[in-house]
């Protein structure tokens, strides 16, 4: 988890307008990821 918030601050800062698009993808993965390891 450690990690993932750090690429996604890395790329909130590089990418502020892209923000949404990265997100929104990160948040599917790990509801994939909670509903795979409960």
């Amino acid at each position: 988890m450690v990690h993932i918030m750090g690429n996604g601050s890395d790329m909130l800062s590089r990418q502020r307008h892209g923000w949404n698009n990265y997100l929104t993808p990160l948040l599917l993965g790990l509801g994939v990821e909670a509903m795979r390891y409960p």
